[in-house]
């Protein structure tokens, strides 16, 4: 694709005694000759399909600097200064109507321009009318315009000193659209068995039907067995892809041995696969093949080491090395709650996405040791995750990391807070089903928890059975830890997308932390050309215009019916809350899993017409074949850095 450069007028009102203070440095002006670039030629009606923009230079005195984020020191943001009053231009978006005055200028005429730095009246219309590209840049915005919630509170934290309050994104369509169907459907997860692939998460699979994996005791290593004569075929040939679609039947142990018998079509009562790509390139080919693949033969991949050396020979499929690339990957789900002391705070959050797995509050998880050479001995009941920032008063100290809490137990008699093991009927309510069958003892104090950084977490425990099943052998939660350990050391280094000297990636979705283009012939995240961010913030704005003069209305109305309000009769109004409760959806069974899990700014959900959570809009089925009927993603997120503090555990 041939780039074009484009030269602009001479004209400028730049003052080159416009600089910042401390803190900034001279940055490239790239970003800012593109995009303005793109912009400029769009709006004139001559852009190219096929050409690329780039402007000659910025107008005369105005330069770029950057400065590092506030909280996530290792990324700068690119600032533009040189305008006459002192307005900061933080995008390129925002500079582009002051540019398109200063190009549109005639000479001897005055600069008329409507951006808010200038803030020229026109004689007898009184102020211009700004865009949304001209927004307060006193108002922390994200990349579509949208107010930042997260920004907003931090800095309302540093004037009040204290907040604690849920978090609330009035502005953002997806948000408003999916305020049901997400909690819903996260304790509708959490109540599933753990060995149940999630939707949205990275397994091993195979490809070929009728068959079995099993441990070839004489031999060692794993083999690949026909049902019908117990042939041997050889080694497995695993794969790795992402669960883009679950099983509408209901999933059952059996199902894990492959004996459950199945009448209905196997899209039906099996987990659709999408091959999964290079998340360093752009060619995104792997997720157009896909198969539907039974719970008999998928894995965690977290397995991967233990099924993929074999004579020594260690035999890894394309997709499997891509899938081992994100392992060192993390974005939060349903961010719901905001609290904290200046400068400390707390995001608190529904779930996490920790490179393959998903895992949410209500999970049990193994945590890594502290020392390479010992075993896995503990697991911990989620029952809150947390984003914690400290020194938001210093930007060069500022730290943030993930951390789970909950109460812990043990394996190891010798690391237990008591020598009595927890009864059976504790460890039923506090453990996913058939962890009952090890002695596990109390961590620490009764009701005291465990807080755990992001790096300690290896993952869901799963059930003993089902791990007997998987690798022949009754086992301890002390598998793949060295597969583990090695694959997030490799993440990060061969990620292209981790910061030089950062050990993670932080995304603001599963799409973005993945780089997934499509799920199930659908277009998420940054591949998504149907958005229309702007349209719909002010169709929100015309929405809670009318909710607002409806309750007037119905507010008047009752006031003269005396008692009328109080009846129980509806008076037919469709308000936003559309009257579904929150609580009747979390009865409803069944293991699909809408796809905003996926990428939280997806609204189609993969769940039949009957399970489908009641918040969804009408004409939003199945993915792949429901029509963009709405908005899907949610606003970006600030990226931040994984800095574990010490933390003293009880």
């Amino acid at each position: 694709m041939s780039v074009q450069t484009i030269q602009i007028s001479n004209f400028s009102d730049g003052d080159a005694s416009k600089t910042p203070g401390t803190g900034y440095s001279a940055s490239s002006p790239d970003l800012y000759l593109k995009k303005l670039a793109i912009m400029w030629v769009k709006d004139m009606e001559v852009a190219d399909p096929d050409k690329k923009y780039i402007l000659d230079r910025l107008p005369d005195h105005y330069r770029v600097f950057e400065k590092a984020r506030l909280n996530q020191p290792h990324l700068r943001d690119r600032y533009l200064f040189g305008h006459p009053r002192g307005k900061v231009f933080d995008s390129p978006a925002q500079f582009y109507p002051h540019f398109k005055s200063l190009m549109d200028h005639q000479p001897g005429t005055e600069l008329v321009c409507p951006c808010k730095g200038c803030d020229v009246r026109r004689p007898g219309t009184g102020r211009v009318k700004r865009t949304e590209a001209t927004v307060d840049f006193l108002t922390p915005r994200d990349g579509e315009g949208s107010p930042d919630v997260y920004a907003t509170l931090i800095k309302r934290l540093a004037d009040e000193k204290y907040i604690d309050e849920p978090i609330i994104e009035n502005a953002s369509m997806d948000w408003r659209a999916t305020r049901d169907s997400i909690p819903a459907t996260i304790r509708m997860i959490a109540g599933q068995r753990s060995f149940v692939p999630r939707q949205g998460e990275l397994v091993l699979f195979l490809r070929e039907k009728d068959c079995l994996v099993e441990l070839d005791a004489v031999e060692g290593g794993y083999k690949l067995y026909r049902k019908s004569d117990r042939q041997c075929m050889g080694v497995p040939a695993w794969e790795a892809g992402v669960v883009t679609r679950v099983p509408k039947e209901p999933i059952s142990f059996d199902d894990l041995t492959g004996n459950t018998k199945r009448t209905s079509a196997i899209a039906q009562s099996a987990f659709k696969i999408e091959r999964f790509p290079d998340p360093n390139s752009q060619e995104k080919g792997l997720t157009r093949q896909y198969d539907y693949v039974p719970l008999s033969l998928i894995r965690p991949l977290s397995l991967w080491g233990e099924y993929m050396e074999w004579d020594g020979v260690r035999r890894v499929d394309e997709t499997v090395k891509n899938a081992l690339k994100v392992t060192s990957s993390i974005a939060l789900v349903e961010r719901n709650h905001f609290s904290g002391v200046w400068p400390e705070a707390v995001i608190s959050c529904r779930g996490a996405w920790i490179g393959a797995e998903l895992i949410v509050v209500g999970d049990a998880i193994r945590l890594l040791p502290e020392d390479d050479g010992q075993p896995f001995d503990t697991a911990l009941v989620v029952s809150a995750i947390n984003l914690s920032f400290i020194s938001l008063d210093d930007p060069g100290t500022v730290q943030a990391t993930v951390l789970f809490s909950g109460l812990a137990y043990t394996t190891d008699r010798s690391k237990a807070f008591a020598d009595s093991p927890v009864l059976d009927d504790e460890l039923a309510a506090a453990l996913p089903s058939g962890m009952g069958r090890r002695v596990w003892y109390p961590k620490s104090a009764p009701g005291s928890e465990l807080f755990v950084p992001v790096e300690h977490v290896g993952g869901r425990c799963f059930e003993s059975d089902a791990l007997f099943l998987w690798l022949g052998r009754e086992t301890a939660i002390d598998f793949g830890r060295q597969s583990i350990g090695w694959a997030r050391s490799h993440s990060a280094r061969v990620d292209s997308r981790i910061e030089p000297g950062q050990k993670w990636f932080w995304a603001n979705h599963r799409a973005e932390q993945l780089d997934l283009q499509s799920v199930n012939g659908n277009e998420v995240g940054s591949a998504d050309g149907t958005r229309q961010p702007s349209t719909w913030r002010r169709v929100l704005r015309v929405i809670d215009g009318v909710d607002a003069e409806r309750r007037q209305v119905q507010g008047a109305r009752g006031n003269s019916s005396g008692n009328a309000a109080g009846s129980g009769q509806d008076d037919g109004s469709d308000d936003m809350s559309g009257g579904n409760s929150s609580d009747d959806e979390g009865e409803r069974g069944g293991e699909p899993i809408p796809d905003h899990l996926i990428d939280s700014r997806l609204l189609a959900a993969s769940v039949s017409d009957q399970q489908r959570p009641a918040s969804l809009p009408e004409g939003i089925g199945e993915m792949g074949e429901a029509a963009h009927s709405g908005p899907e993603p949610l606003a970006k997120r600030p990226r931040l850095t994984s800095k574990s503090s010490p933390i003293e555990i009880d």
